[in-house]
């Protein structure tokens, strides 16, 4: 079945999908699934709303009327609804955020030794060569990927807990990485100023 998917925003802390869902539905019409984003709270050791999410619409209709209903509440907020763009999964890469600045390259990859890790990789900031807390695994196979994000997800890596998800973006192998962090560097030394900065394409959390 088709379904039309809307992004929010702004979403209230205390709504539940379910609240999202009639919300919506009652406005604009048929909601196929409604989800709000989580996170894990490091402190607390639960899972909380990230305040943003996703519903799925049973017409273009109820979409189109829903992104065009500037500053509609809900929850004593003003929901702010676009057009969802078309996710993109990759297959064999892992998002991890949390990681210590103990815990090196060899370290990450043995933390996700069962489920056959081709490679791993630590991010840092181009500029500063500060580690940046996040990385990427890449593992053999779809079924190593979700196998992996299903037991890993809030386990303790070195003294941090660590959240693990698909990413949404290939690996990039550290040849690329530095060719990448290379070419920033002659810019701002042909420019003669920094250039703007601009994620790397294994930097931005999914």
């Amino acid at each position: 079945m088709t379904t039309f998917t809307a992004f929010i925003r702004n979403i209230p802390y205390t709504f539940t999908n379910d609240e999202l869902k009639d919300t919506l539905e009652k406005a604009f019409g048929t909601v196929t699934s409604a989800r709000i984003v989580t996170r894990l709270n490091r402190f607390k050791q639960i899972r909380q709303s990230a305040g943003y999410g996703f519903a799925d619409f049973a017409e273009q209709k109820s979409l189109d009327d829903a992104v065009a209903a500037h500053g509609f509440q809900a929850g004593g907020r003003n929901l702010k609804i676009t057009v969802a763009r078309p996710r993109v999964v990759v297959e064999d890469n892992i998002f991890v955020s949390g990681i210590a600045a103990g815990i090196n390259e060899e370290g990450l990859k043995a933390h996700f030794a069962t489920y056959h890790p081709v490679d791993a990789k630590i991010v840092y900031n181009y500029e500063s060569e500060q580690r940046r807390g996040f990385g990427f695994v890449r593992v053999a196979s779809k079924e190593d990927r979700d196998a992996a994000i299903t037991s890993l997800e809030g386990s303790t890596l070195g003294d941090q807990t660590i959240s693990v998800r698909v990413a949404r973006r290939p690996f990039l192998s550290t040849e690329e990485v530095e060719r990448r962090r290379e070419l920033r560097r002659n810019r701002r030394r042909r420019g003669g100023r920094r250039a703007p900065r601009r994620a790397p394409q294994n930097s931005a959390p999914q």
